[in-house]
């Protein structure tokens, strides 16, 4: 009976969990326009900390000068970035009846290939054709409103982030606690993640411009930011370029293959063989989680979530490693559901220093508290082992007596 009222209150406790999650995730979209700028402003400032920090440790500079000089090459690199964008997204306004034309000679071919599309290929030549330009239309119109969106938010974020840069502190020693584990970690992920990104950009930015296809830098810097959606981002990052590898001309079907094949060999490697070797187990994030928390924080704040939802898993996993009670999710969330269900875990789960704190300082409060329990039990039963032994001594000393006057 105890059992099956100890699971009851398992499952219920996992169902008002589920509604409290659901609630928060309900609260967090409809204020998405007023955390997304604040969280993505932490980030920033989770990034630019190493830099901060390496001005006014390695150079002894103060710190709202090392401040001041890392803001100020942010924007530098920002300003060049958004030339570069700016001046690819002009070029390709400009070629796009190129591509009309190309998008026409290929479906020429392919309509020549298959005799019942000809009676209707005047037809098809034209619907497609407007289709092609429309969707041209919409993918520039899509990406100026996204630069205006994101400028109109980067005010926003660039106050938060100057508050937060401003009002932190340089430290030699590490934080302690568990704020102290969720700052190592989230460092040590976003710094590695950073020039792991850098690195795939570099590189795929420069294939394509080996292989002469348009907006190469661009592609490249989408690699870079989408190299920070685990999974999703390398698959869409490959597949980006596609229709201008397609389109352009004077690509032939062999160099089109290597622009698409070798991204995505960069891809791989990198996300497959050098990150894992790099990062190991840090995060200890199981891919199904992963994958599911990029589709939930994508579905609440769209790009951005996509962009965070790994931090932000990480350090909720962090925090359910602190309490005896919510380590079973974070057992889950490494991908071990068996403590969910009250049964024994497959392997250990890799605690931070935090949390192996944490339960080096529960145990001696549970110890206490049955130590004082055993010892009451210890004295009430000295107590009745010593009434018993009065007892059983006085008749004792009655047999004695007895015995006495008989003798």
């Amino acid at each position: 009976m105890t059992d099956y009222v100890r699971l009851e209150a398992r499952i219920r406790t996992i169902c008002l969990l589920v509604l409290a999650l659901v609630a928060a995730g309900m609260a967090a979209y409809w204020l998405r326009n007023v955390m997304v700028p604040f969280v993505l402003a932490v980030f920033l400032a989770s990034v630019m900390s190493p830099v901060i920090d390496w001005f006014t440790l390695r150079w002894n500079l103060p710190r709202p000068l090392s401040v001041s000089l890392t803001l100020a090459l942010s924007l530098v690199v920002l300003f060049l970035l958004a030339s570069v964008v700016t001046t690819s997204v002009t070029e390709l306004t400009e070629q796009s009846q190129t591509y009309v034309a190309r998008f026409r000679y290929v479906l020429d071919q392919a309509i020549d290939r298959l005799p019942f599309a000809k009676e209707r290929q005047d037809e098809m030549l034209e619907r497609l054709t407007s289709e092609f330009t429309a969707s041209i239309g919409s993918v520039l119109a899509a990406t100026t409103n996204g630069i205006f969106f994101l400028l109109s938010q980067l005010t926003v974020v660039l106050l938060s982030l100057v508050f937060i840069l401003f009002g932190g502190a340089t430290r030699t020693d590490p934080l302690p606690g568990v704020w102290g584990d969720i700052d190592r970690q989230v460092k040590s992920y976003i710094a590695t993640k950073t020039v792991l990104s850098v690195i795939t950009g570099v590189l795929v930015g420069s294939v394509l411009m080996i292989f002469n296809i348009d907006l190469a830098i661009v592609f490249g810097l989408f690699a870079f930011l989408l190299n920070f959606i685990p999974n999703i981002g390398s698959i869409i990052s490959t597949l980006l370029p596609l229709p201008l590898v397609i389109f352009t001309p004077g690509v032939s079907p062999s160099v089109a293959a290597a622009a698409i094949l070798i991204p995505g060999l960069i891809h791989f490697t990198i996300g497959n063989v050098v990150e894992p070797k790099v990062m190991g187990d840090s995060l200890e994030l199981h891919p199904v989680i992963i994958l599911f928390a990029l589709t939930v924080w994508g579905a609440i704040w769209g790009g951005i979530g996509m962009l965070l939802a790994t931090p932000i898993t990480a350090i909720f996993k962090i925090l359910c490693e602190r309490l005896e009670f919510t380590r079973p999710i974070a057992y889950a969330l490494a991908g071990d559901f068996a403590p969910l269900m009250g049964q024994p875990a497959r392997k250990p789960l890799v605690l931070t220093e935090a949390s192996k704190q944490a339960m080096s300082d529960q145990v001696p409060a549970i110890g206490h508290h049955e130590e004082q329990e055993l010892e009451g039990q210890r004295d009430g039963a000295g107590r009745d082992h010593e009434h018993t032994q009065s007892h059983q001594d006085a008749g004792h000393h009655q047999i004695d007596g007895h015995e006495t006057e008989e003798d």
